[in-house]
């Protein structure tokens, strides 16, 4: 009993982990972006891009 309640009282006193530190971190891709890409112009250029890339790709044998 004594056991567990030290075990207790140990795991209250240890932060716990954040969600981003049980996942790993931040992905680093997303580290990895320019900076601009709060402008919704970028954004939608950036979906355009990704878009027409992944059509062309459809219709590539």
């Amino acid at each position: 009993m004594i056991h567990r309640l030290l075990h207790q009282y140990w795991q209250n006193l240890q932060p716990q982990a954040t969600f981003l530190e049980r996942r790993g971190g931040h992905p680093k891709h997303l580290l990895n972006g320019s900076t601009d890409l709060s402008d919704r112009d970028v954004q939608q250029q950036l979906i355009t891009d990704h878009l027409q890339h992944r059509q062309s790709q459809k219709f590539e044998f």
